[in-house]
């Protein structure tokens, strides 16, 4: 029988990116600490879980703007200083683009709101403008190679997960369950 704290083959099935906050002061920030992230450990597999019913009353309990519930292997986290990034697919590319193009026709754009970041392939576009299916893009976002595509090409829109509670199931060091709070907007 499979213990709570058991991973079991198959169940961390996502790659998420941990990421890790920098705070620096520059001329521009009149004295004040500036935030900035950074991928510090990229490919770790999770299960990402959108909580209903009685779990998310749970999750709720222990994060009032929780809205999912991340499994993954133990590691040192904490919720001030990490948050994890994950690229999922929303839509393809509704024909080839070159290089140096910075228009970029896709399926549907529905859920692409500007200052979305997406991967097509490696690289990553920082959307600027979207007028129906016809994104206006930053090529070779965070510093990614700007590169040809192929019409139906996945494109990945990246969600951002702020870390509100982590709990090590059972104290074994083995599994970690985060409740987490997906970030909107322009900060994402």
């Amino acid at each position: 029988m499979a213990e709570r704290w058991d991973i079991e083959a198959g169940e961390l099935r996502h790659l998420v990116t941990i990421q890790a906050k920098a705070v620096a002061t520059d001329a521009n920030s009149r004295g004040h600490a500036a935030r900035t992230w950074s991928d510090s450990i990229s490919n770790v597999n999770a299960k990402i879980e959108t909580p209903s019913g009685r779990k998310l009353e749970l999750a709720r309990q222990l994060v009032p703007t929780a809205t999912h519930v991340i499994t993954l292997r133990y590691r040192v986290l904490d919720e001030e200083n990490h948050r994890l990034a994950y690229f999922s697919a929303v839509t393809t590319l509704n024909g080839a683009i070159n290089s140096s193009v910075t228009s970029v026709v896709v399926t549907t754009a529905i859920t692409i709101p500007i200052n979305s970041v997406l991967k097509v392939d490696t690289e990553q576009m920082l959307v600027t403008a979207v007028s129906g299916a016809t994104l206006t893009v930053t090529r070779a976002y965070n510093g990614t190679t700007a590169a040809a595509h192929l019409t139906g090409a996945n494109v990945l829109k990246r969600r951002i997960f702020n870390i509100g509670h982590q709990e090590d199931v059972e104290e074994r060091g083995v599994k970690l369950l985060l409740t987490c709070t997906e970030l909107k907007g322009p900060t994402a």
